[in-house]
C-alpha cells in the first residue's frame, strides 16, 4: 500500500481501483481532524461520530496465522 496522500485530482481513480469506500475516507479524515489542536468542538464531535473500531474476525485471523506458521523456516536471509 502506498503512503502517498490522495488528492482531489486523483481521488476518483483511487476509488475506482477499489482502494477505499466513503466510510474509509471519512474515517481517515476524521482521525486526522480529531488530532489537530485547532479543531473546533463541532469538528471534533463530527470526527468522533465518524470513527469506528475495527471489526474482529477470529476466523480470518486464524487463517492468516495458519499461513504464517506454514512459512516459518521456509526463508533464510543471506549473511
Amino acid at each position: 500500500m502506498s503512503d502517498r496522500r490522495v488528492t482531489l485530482d486523483d481521488l476518483g481513480a483511487w476509488l475506482i481501483k477499489g482502494n477505499a469506500d466513503a466510510v474509509d475516507l471519512a474515517g481517515r479524515y476524521a482521525t486526522e481532524l480529531h488530532g489537530k489542536a485547532a479543531t473546533t468542538e463541532a469538528q471534533a464531535a463530527w470526527a468522533l461520530a465518524h470513527l469506528r473500531r475495527p471489526v474482529v474476525d477470529a476466523d480470518r485471523t486464524a487463517r492468516v496465522w495458519q499461513r504464517v506458521v506454514a512459512l516459518a523456516g521456509a526463508y533464510e536471509m543471506h549473511p
